[in-house]
């Protein structure tokens, strides 16, 4: 049993022998370069907007018929053209962030960055 031991222990110091003598540092790479196109800009088409009211909606039907095009109304409550004004600022708002954020992206990748700058026991002064 002792033979079993001492033969167990000197594999295991043994083994230990095959570890590698030195620890290679990592290698650190430069950021890659960032490109991010700018989306083509919109181009919105022209929307008449027209109130119709019970005085004007005779005309604004014999206009149409005149025209020859047929008469087709949206209508929309004063809560819902409300509600349409807040949903688009609400889009505007959104769209804001996203350019920031994309913004913020490229800054990042395009700043070339000090060594020194990033590591926890660096301190600017």
């Amino acid at each position: 049993m002792r033979i079993l031991i001492i033969a167990s222990a000197l594999m295991l110091l043994g083994a230990c022998s095959m570890l590698p003598k030195t620890i290679e540092k990592p290698v650190l790479y430069e950021k890659p370069e960032l490109f991010l196109p700018s989306p083509k800009p919109t181009e919105q088409l022209g929307v008449e907007w027209q109130v119709i009211t019970s005085e004007n909606l005779p005309a604004l039907i014999k206009e149409a018929e005149a025209k020859g095009q047929p008469l087709v109304l949206f209508g929309l409550t004063p809560l819902g053209y409300q509600n349409l004004a807040m949903n688009m600022a609400d889009l505007r708002r959104y769209i804001e962030q996203q350019n920031a954020i994309i913004y913020s992206y490229k800054e990042y990748y395009a700043r070339k960055q000090d060594p020194k700058v990033g590591d926890p026991g660096h301190v600017d002064r």
